[in-house]
Protein backbone atom coordinates (compact mmCIF):
# COMPACT_ATOMS: atom_id res chain seq x y z
CA UNK A 1 0.00 0.00 0.00
CA UNK A 2 1.44 3.89 -0.40
CA UNK A 3 2.24 5.51 2.22
CA UNK A 4 -0.02 9.04 2.07
CA UNK A 5 2.84 10.98 2.79
CA UNK A 6 5.74 9.52 0.93
CA UNK A 7 2.89 9.55 -2.38
CA UNK A 8 2.30 13.64 -1.26
CA UNK A 9 5.58 14.91 -1.11
CA UNK A 10 7.27 12.38 -3.33
CA UNK A 11 9.70 14.68 -6.10
CA UNK A 12 9.96 13.11 -9.36
CA UNK A 13 13.53 13.71 -9.64
CA UNK A 14 13.92 11.22 -6.70
CA UNK A 15 11.93 8.39 -7.99
CA UNK A 16 14.18 5.85 -8.17
CA UNK A 17 14.97 4.19 -11.42
CA UNK A 18 13.65 0.60 -12.23
CA UNK A 19 14.39 0.55 -16.26
CA UNK A 20 16.88 -2.34 -16.87
CA UNK A 21 18.68 -2.01 -20.34
CA UNK A 22 19.28 -5.46 -20.80
CA UNK A 23 15.11 -6.07 -20.46
CA UNK A 24 14.94 -2.55 -23.03
CA UNK A 25 16.98 -4.34 -25.56
CA UNK A 26 15.15 -8.12 -25.37
CA UNK A 27 12.13 -6.03 -26.24
CA UNK A 28 13.27 -4.13 -28.37
CA UNK A 29 14.44 -7.51 -30.12
CA UNK A 30 11.29 -8.99 -30.13
CA UNK A 31 9.85 -5.93 -31.78
CA UNK A 32 11.98 -6.42 -34.73
CA UNK A 33 11.88 -10.15 -35.39
CA UNK A 34 8.32 -10.92 -34.73
CA UNK A 35 6.37 -7.77 -34.38
CA UNK A 36 4.32 -5.17 -32.30
CA UNK A 37 1.50 -7.71 -31.23
CA UNK A 38 4.16 -9.71 -30.05
CA UNK A 39 5.94 -6.76 -28.27
CA UNK A 40 3.00 -6.16 -26.33
CA UNK A 41 1.97 -9.95 -25.29
CA UNK A 42 5.75 -9.94 -23.87
CA UNK A 43 5.38 -6.42 -22.54
CA UNK A 44 2.30 -7.18 -20.59
CA UNK A 45 3.59 -9.06 -17.86
CA UNK A 46 6.59 -6.57 -17.30
CA UNK A 47 4.20 -4.26 -16.72
CA UNK A 48 1.99 -6.22 -14.55
CA UNK A 49 4.85 -6.56 -12.55
CA UNK A 50 5.79 -2.95 -12.36
CA UNK A 51 2.29 -1.57 -11.48
CA UNK A 52 2.54 -3.93 -8.51
CA UNK A 53 5.60 -3.19 -7.52
CA UNK A 54 5.64 0.54 -7.78
CA UNK A 55 2.86 1.55 -5.70
CA UNK A 56 3.91 5.61 -6.26
CA UNK A 57 3.41 5.01 -10.03
CA UNK A 58 0.28 3.03 -9.70
CA UNK A 59 -1.50 5.77 -7.17
CA UNK A 60 -0.51 8.55 -9.57
CA UNK A 61 -2.13 6.88 -12.30
CA UNK A 62 -5.46 5.80 -10.38
CA UNK A 63 -4.97 10.08 -9.08
CA UNK A 64 -4.25 11.22 -12.98
CA UNK A 65 -6.97 8.92 -14.50
CA UNK A 66 -9.57 10.04 -12.08
CA UNK A 67 -9.45 13.64 -12.68
CA UNK A 68 -9.72 12.90 -15.93
CA UNK A 69 -12.99 10.82 -15.68
CA UNK A 70 -14.03 13.82 -12.90
CA UNK A 71 -14.00 16.22 -15.85
CA UNK A 72 -15.61 13.80 -18.74
CA UNK A 73 -18.06 12.75 -16.32
CA UNK A 74 -17.40 9.32 -16.88
CA UNK A 75 -17.26 6.22 -14.42
CA UNK A 76 -13.46 5.94 -12.30
CA UNK A 77 -10.89 4.22 -13.45
CA UNK A 78 -10.35 0.79 -12.91
CA UNK A 79 -7.00 -1.80 -13.08
CA UNK A 80 -7.85 -2.64 -16.89
CA UNK A 81 -7.34 1.72 -17.26
CA UNK A 82 -4.66 1.65 -15.69
CA UNK A 83 -3.14 -1.27 -17.12
CA UNK A 84 -3.49 0.53 -20.25
CA UNK A 85 -2.00 3.82 -19.03
CA UNK A 86 1.47 1.77 -18.36
CA UNK A 87 1.22 0.50 -22.03
CA UNK A 88 0.60 3.37 -23.74
CA UNK A 89 4.01 4.45 -21.95
CA UNK A 90 5.91 1.51 -22.73
CA UNK A 91 5.09 1.38 -26.47
CA UNK A 92 6.45 5.25 -26.41
CA UNK A 93 9.65 3.97 -24.80
CA UNK A 94 10.02 1.35 -28.20
CA UNK A 95 9.01 4.20 -30.65
CA UNK A 96 12.08 6.67 -28.96
CA UNK A 97 14.43 3.49 -29.91
CA UNK A 98 13.04 2.96 -33.11
CA UNK A 99 13.10 6.35 -34.03
CA UNK A 100 16.95 6.95 -33.13
CA UNK A 101 17.64 3.56 -34.66
CA UNK A 102 15.57 4.97 -38.15
CA UNK A 103 12.79 1.73 -38.13
CA UNK A 104 9.92 4.32 -37.17
CA UNK A 105 7.53 4.71 -39.74
CA UNK A 106 7.75 8.43 -40.52
CA UNK A 107 4.86 8.71 -42.83
CA UNK A 108 2.67 7.61 -40.06
CA UNK A 109 3.20 11.18 -38.94
CA UNK A 110 0.90 14.70 -39.36
CA UNK A 111 2.46 17.69 -38.49
CA UNK A 112 -0.42 20.68 -37.60
CA UNK A 113 1.33 24.28 -37.70
CA UNK A 114 4.51 23.03 -39.78
CA UNK A 115 4.34 26.26 -41.86
CA UNK A 116 4.98 28.49 -39.20
CA UNK A 117 7.90 26.74 -37.53
CA UNK A 118 9.52 26.47 -41.54
CA UNK A 119 9.04 30.37 -41.87
CA UNK A 120 11.39 30.77 -38.76
CA UNK A 121 13.55 28.68 -39.82
CA UNK A 122 13.71 30.44 -43.44
CA UNK A 123 13.92 33.34 -41.61
CA UNK A 124 16.78 31.79 -39.39
CA UNK A 125 14.43 33.29 -35.92
CA UNK A 126 14.85 31.11 -33.30
CA UNK A 127 12.37 30.06 -30.74
CA UNK A 128 11.74 28.26 -27.85
CA UNK A 129 9.48 25.23 -27.77
CA UNK A 130 7.79 24.24 -24.35
CA UNK A 131 6.73 20.52 -24.51
CA UNK A 132 5.17 18.38 -22.02
CA UNK A 133 5.65 14.59 -21.00
CA UNK A 134 2.84 13.63 -22.82
CA UNK A 135 2.87 10.98 -26.12
CA UNK A 136 6.23 11.02 -27.75
CA UNK A 137 8.13 14.76 -28.27
CA UNK A 138 10.98 13.15 -29.60
CA UNK A 139 9.14 12.78 -32.74
CA UNK A 140 9.50 16.00 -33.61
CA UNK A 141 12.82 14.96 -35.13
CA UNK A 142 11.02 14.13 -38.05
CA UNK A 143 11.37 17.36 -39.05
CA UNK A 144 14.55 17.89 -38.61
CA UNK A 145 15.19 14.54 -40.94
CA UNK A 146 13.00 16.40 -43.38
CA UNK A 147 14.37 19.79 -42.94
CA UNK A 148 18.34 19.43 -41.89
CA UNK A 149 18.13 23.61 -41.79
CA UNK A 150 15.80 22.50 -38.50
CA UNK A 151 18.22 22.70 -35.78
CA UNK A 152 16.36 21.09 -32.49
CA UNK A 153 18.19 21.41 -28.77
CA UNK A 154 16.35 19.57 -25.73
CA UNK A 155 16.90 20.68 -22.54
CA UNK A 156 16.75 17.58 -20.10
CA UNK A 157 17.36 16.57 -16.65
CA UNK A 158 17.58 13.03 -16.43
CA UNK A 159 20.28 11.83 -13.82
CA UNK A 160 17.99 9.73 -12.59
CA UNK A 161 17.59 7.79 -14.85
CA UNK A 162 20.81 6.59 -15.41
CA UNK A 163 20.43 2.96 -17.30
CA UNK A 164 18.04 4.26 -19.28
CA UNK A 165 19.76 7.45 -21.16
CA UNK A 166 22.84 5.17 -21.61
CA UNK A 167 20.92 2.93 -24.13
CA UNK A 168 19.56 6.05 -24.85
CA UNK A 169 22.59 7.58 -26.00
CA UNK A 170 23.99 4.40 -27.18
CA UNK A 171 20.84 4.57 -30.21
CA UNK A 172 21.59 8.18 -30.82
CA UNK A 173 25.10 7.65 -32.01
CA UNK A 174 24.76 9.81 -34.97
CA UNK A 175 23.91 12.80 -32.21
CA UNK A 176 20.03 13.11 -34.11
CA UNK A 177 19.08 14.67 -30.50
CA UNK A 178 21.10 17.29 -29.75
CA UNK A 179 20.53 17.03 -25.36
CA UNK A 180 21.64 19.61 -22.79
CA UNK A 181 21.75 18.31 -19.18
CA UNK A 182 20.43 20.84 -17.30
CA UNK A 183 19.12 21.44 -13.24
CA UNK A 184 19.55 25.21 -13.37
CA UNK A 185 20.36 27.29 -15.86
CA UNK A 186 23.89 29.08 -15.20
CA UNK A 187 25.87 31.98 -17.22
CA UNK A 188 27.13 30.08 -19.67
CA UNK A 189 24.35 27.53 -20.32
CA UNK A 190 22.39 31.24 -21.24
CA UNK A 191 25.34 32.35 -23.09
CA UNK A 192 25.13 28.85 -25.43
CA UNK A 193 21.39 28.97 -26.06
CA UNK A 194 21.65 32.50 -26.75
CA UNK A 195 24.08 31.84 -29.89
CA UNK A 196 21.74 29.00 -30.70
CA UNK A 197 18.39 30.99 -30.71
CA UNK A 198 20.60 33.82 -32.79
CA UNK A 199 21.41 31.50 -35.36
CA UNK A 200 18.22 30.09 -35.71
CA UNK A 201 17.77 27.08 -33.60
CA UNK A 202 14.48 25.59 -31.66
CA UNK A 203 15.29 25.04 -28.27
CA UNK A 204 12.87 22.60 -26.34
CA UNK A 205 12.24 22.40 -22.94
CA UNK A 206 9.27 20.65 -20.68
CA UNK A 207 6.35 22.71 -18.93
CA UNK A 208 4.81 20.35 -16.79
CA UNK A 209 7.84 19.28 -14.24
CA UNK A 210 8.75 21.34 -10.92
CA UNK A 211 12.57 22.31 -11.16
CA UNK A 212 15.08 20.21 -9.48
CA UNK A 213 16.11 23.01 -7.13
CA UNK A 214 15.53 23.82 -3.13
CA UNK A 215 13.63 27.24 -4.10
CA UNK A 216 11.70 26.27 -7.07
CA UNK A 217 10.55 28.84 -9.23
CA UNK A 218 6.36 28.05 -9.96
CA UNK A 219 3.09 29.37 -9.85
CA UNK A 220 -0.03 27.74 -9.72
CA UNK A 221 -2.55 26.89 -12.61
CA UNK A 222 -6.11 25.02 -12.60
CA UNK A 223 -5.54 21.97 -14.40
CA UNK A 224 -8.31 18.96 -14.62
CA UNK A 225 -10.18 20.58 -11.49
CA UNK A 226 -6.95 20.64 -9.21
CA UNK A 227 -4.56 23.68 -8.80
CA UNK A 228 -1.13 22.41 -9.58
CA UNK A 229 2.87 23.69 -9.15
CA UNK A 230 4.42 23.90 -12.84
CA UNK A 231 7.41 25.42 -13.34
CA UNK A 232 7.81 29.76 -15.01
CA UNK A 233 11.93 28.61 -15.91
CA UNK A 234 10.91 28.41 -19.85
CA UNK A 235 9.37 31.24 -19.79
CA UNK A 236 11.61 33.36 -17.94
CA UNK A 237 14.40 31.78 -19.93
CA UNK A 238 12.60 32.81 -23.26
CA UNK A 239 12.58 36.81 -21.82
CA UNK A 240 16.50 36.28 -20.86
CA UNK A 241 16.84 35.17 -24.88
CA UNK A 242 14.47 37.40 -27.11
CA UNK A 243 12.89 34.16 -28.25
CA UNK A 244 9.21 33.38 -29.10
CA UNK A 245 7.80 30.90 -27.85
CA UNK A 246 5.90 28.10 -29.11
CA UNK A 247 3.71 25.10 -27.69
CA UNK A 248 4.22 21.44 -29.22
CA UNK A 249 1.98 18.44 -28.44
CA UNK A 250 2.88 14.93 -29.64
CA UNK A 251 0.21 12.08 -29.50
CA UNK A 252 -0.66 8.97 -30.72
CA UNK A 253 -4.33 8.69 -32.42
CA UNK A 254 -5.07 4.87 -33.24
CA UNK A 255 -1.95 4.22 -35.63
CA UNK A 256 -1.27 7.96 -36.55
CA UNK A 257 1.46 10.32 -34.43
CA UNK A 258 -0.10 13.50 -34.15
CA UNK A 259 2.96 16.66 -33.99
CA UNK A 260 0.84 20.03 -33.01
CA UNK A 261 2.68 23.75 -33.04
CA UNK A 262 0.99 25.97 -31.38
CA UNK A 263 2.49 30.00 -31.23
CA UNK A 264 1.95 31.67 -27.71
CA UNK A 265 3.86 34.71 -27.72
CA UNK A 266 6.26 36.88 -29.80
CA UNK A 267 9.73 37.97 -28.43
CA UNK A 268 9.43 39.28 -25.22
CA UNK A 269 10.82 41.04 -22.00
CA UNK A 270 9.02 40.21 -18.73
CA UNK A 271 8.22 43.78 -16.65
CA UNK A 272 9.86 44.35 -13.58
CA UNK A 273 6.57 45.37 -12.42
CA UNK A 274 3.98 42.85 -12.78
CA UNK A 275 6.40 40.27 -13.35
CA UNK A 276 3.95 37.37 -11.26
CA UNK A 277 0.90 37.81 -13.00
CA UNK A 278 2.25 37.45 -16.44
CA UNK A 279 3.89 34.26 -15.40
CA UNK A 280 0.77 33.24 -13.83
CA UNK A 281 -0.98 34.44 -17.22
CA UNK A 282 1.43 32.37 -19.02
CA UNK A 283 1.59 28.74 -17.17
CA UNK A 284 -2.30 29.12 -17.20
CA UNK A 285 -2.28 29.10 -20.87
CA UNK A 286 0.23 26.57 -20.98
CA UNK A 287 -1.91 24.25 -18.30
CA UNK A 288 -5.03 24.64 -20.17
CA UNK A 289 -3.40 23.52 -23.66
CA UNK A 290 -2.07 20.56 -21.67
CA UNK A 291 -5.92 19.57 -20.23
CA UNK A 292 -7.20 20.05 -23.59
CA UNK A 293 -4.74 17.37 -25.31
CA UNK A 294 -4.57 15.23 -22.19
CA UNK A 295 -8.63 14.96 -22.48
CA UNK A 296 -8.09 14.32 -26.54
CA UNK A 297 -5.88 11.14 -25.65
CA UNK A 298 -5.80 10.55 -21.35
CA UNK A 299 -3.07 7.56 -21.75
CA UNK A 300 -0.56 9.44 -23.10
CA UNK A 301 0.41 11.83 -20.14
CA UNK A 302 3.41 10.23 -18.59
CA UNK A 303 3.91 11.69 -15.39
CA UNK A 304 3.78 9.08 -12.31
CA UNK A 305 4.07 11.17 -9.50
CA UNK A 306 1.43 12.85 -7.56
CA UNK A 307 1.50 16.07 -9.11
CA UNK A 308 -1.21 17.58 -7.48
CA UNK A 309 0.42 18.13 -4.13
CA UNK A 310 -1.08 20.83 -2.86
CA UNK A 311 -4.74 19.13 -3.10
CA UNK A 312 -6.89 17.13 -1.23
CA UNK A 313 -6.39 14.12 -3.33
CA UNK A 314 -7.44 11.63 -0.78
CA UNK A 315 -10.13 9.94 -3.12
CA UNK A 316 -7.82 9.72 -6.16
CA UNK A 317 -5.78 7.24 -5.03
CA UNK A 318 -5.73 3.23 -4.71
CA UNK A 319 -3.56 0.87 -3.13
Amino acid sequence: MTSPSSFQTQHWANLKETTSGWGIRILLTIDRLLGRTFFRVCLLPVLLWYIATQPIARAASYQYLNKIAAVKNTPPPTLKDVIRHFMAFGESILDKFLLLNHRFDVSRVSIFGQPMMLQCVAQKKGALIICAHFGNFEICKVLSRNHPDLKITMLVHDRHAVAFNQLLKKSNRAGELQMIQVTEISPSTAILLKEKIDQGEMIVIAGDRIPVSDRPRTQKADFLGSPAHFPVGAYALASLLGAPIYLMFVYQTQERFNIVFEKMSDAFRLPRNHRDEVLKTMVGQFAARLEYYCLQAPTQWFNFYNFWQDSDDSNDQKP
